[in-house]
């Protein structure tokens, strides 16, 4: 069974595989290539949830990573994610279409939502004079309300749009990452673009991971526990090396992978999060790794549902 378009997917209950090099690799990996900054965030932080009721099984498996590691610290700069600034900061870089295939398989399905022209087009707005001059920025929101919010104020900004036909679109975040957010040259575009977290999610990850504030505008943060696993089906390029197509969902809000612990009734060193970005992983993809490494099997999740979460019973069901 189907819906939206989207692979089968199942929870891989039946199977009890251990994580241990898996998990311990996810916390290296997202804890590497540190560089000099001007603000300090930690990347990493590790938090258990109060003991909740037990609920449906998520396939589960106990993590062995030590506390200290889960909690590291990582001084680094979140910039906004520039093919350009990639390619030019380092000669370790891959192809980009491999890069491009990595970005698509983590986004998956996940939508975003922009103020758009009667063409479908993305609308920049003008922003404040600087002395090198104004710019333009486009925006492309997770939050289906705050891009109506957006609507609102672009239309209240500028009077002579009031007769543009303006609407909220909803859009696919592979369609516009890569060619606009990361890719996208200003010169061409009119303006740059840049993706926008909920800022009840912003405000969530800065709070776990103790810090006033994320970094450059534009920071996604990413919402993981190493433990919860799911088993999605659908072209060979989907699956592992290992033929499983075992995967980590990455939640954009954090109340989604609080439940799913709750449903998998994780505990202890099991419900450990990890508090990380979209532009890290993404810079973490621009590296040559193996297909099969811990970054790679993470899954962008907007929405608990996506992966029929609370609907599936132990035994794995497909949607």
């Amino acid at each position: 069974m189907r819906a939206g378009g989207c692979r089968q997917r199942t929870f891989a209950c039946q199977r009890c595989r251990a994580i241990a090099v898996a998990a311990s690799t996810l916390v290296l990996l997202l804890a590497t290539s540190a560089r000099p900054c001007a603000v300090s965030v930690p990347l990493m932080h590790g938090t258990r949830p109060v003991e909740q009721e037990a609920g449906p099984c998520w396939q589960r498996r106990r993590r062995e990573v030590v506390a200290s590691a889960a909690a590291a610290l990582l001084s680094t700069h979140l910039p906004q994610v520039v093919w350009a600034d990639i390619s030019d900061s380092s000669n370790d870089v891959i192809k980009l279409d491999v890069f491009a295939s990595r970005i698509k398989r983590l986004v998956g399905e996940v939508s975003v939502f922009a103020v758009t022209d009667p063409t479908g087009s993305p609308v920049l707005e003008q922003q404040p004079e600087t002395p090198s001059g104004g710019s333009k920025l486009g925006h492309f929101y997770f939050d289906e309300l705050e891009a109506s919010e957006a609507l609102r104020r672009v239309l209240s900004s500028d009077r002579s749009l009031g007769n543009a036909k303006l609407e909220v679109r909803k859009l696919a975040l592979s369609d516009v990452f890569l060619p606009l957010v990361v890719m996208g040259k200003q010169e061409e575009l009119g303006g740059r673009f840049q993706l926008e977290a909920s800022t009840k999610e912003l405000k969530t990850a800065e709070r776990l991971l103790r810090v006033e504030s994320l970094g450059a505008p534009g920071q996604i943060p990413l919402f993981i526990c190493p433990s919860l696993e799911v088993e999605r089906f659908g072209t060979k390029a989907a699956s592992d090396s290992d033929g499983s197509g075992l995967r980590v969902p990455a939640f954009l809000r954090e109340a989604d992978m609080q439940d799913a612990i709750r449903r998998a009734s994780l505990k202890g060193e099991e419900a450990e999060v990890v508090v990380t970005t979209l532009q890290r992983v993404a810079e973490d993809f621009a590296k040559p790794t193996e297909v099969d490494s811990a970054s790679q099997k993470l899954l962008l999740v907007a929405d608990s549902g996506d992966i029929g979460l609370g609907t599936w019973g132990s035994g794995g069901a497909g949607y």
